[in-house]
């Protein structure tokens, strides 16, 4: 039975390490972002698009739209 209880501990102990890389990891990928990535950057608007792909709201034609790079 010592053997189990030996093996349990062990994963138990490995367990903790990765629940404190996780940890580590959280803390820190905030860090790494690059406030670009999050935010596309779309084009202007063009005033004078009738195709009827338009969208109705932004008055962008939807094939038009592209994000810039």
């Amino acid at each position: 039975m010592k053997k189990v209880d030996a093996v349990l501990r062990e994963k138990e102990r490995q367990l903790d390490a990765v629940r404190r890389e996780v940890e580590a990891l959280r803390m820190v990928a905030p860090l790494l972002v690059d406030e670009a990535e999050i935010i596309p950057k779309i084009p202007p608007q063009s005033e004078h698009t009738n195709s009827p792909s338009e969208s109705s709201t932004t008055g962008v034609a939807v094939k038009d739209l592209k994000f810039w790079p």
